[in-house]
């Protein structure tokens, strides 16, 4: 996995990307272009993503 900006796209298109890849890995919905309204959306699915960072279903 790149977490890396993919040539030809635009930063946009790669944060798509991105986010996308944690989505799928989480058993989340895929985002879309139209998602991504701006940097509180952004910030919103980081701290999701952190919040359950290390943490497992066992003991």
């Amino acid at each position: 996995m790149s977490y890396l900006l993919r040539a030809g796209t635009t930063y946009q298109a790669t944060a798509l990307i991105n986010l996308n890849l944690i989505r799928e890995r989480a058993g989340a919905t895929q985002a879309t272009l139209g998602d991504l309204t701006g940097i509180d959306v952004i910030r919103k699915e980081r701290r999701k993503e952190l919040a359950f960072e290390n943490k497992t279903g066992g003991t």
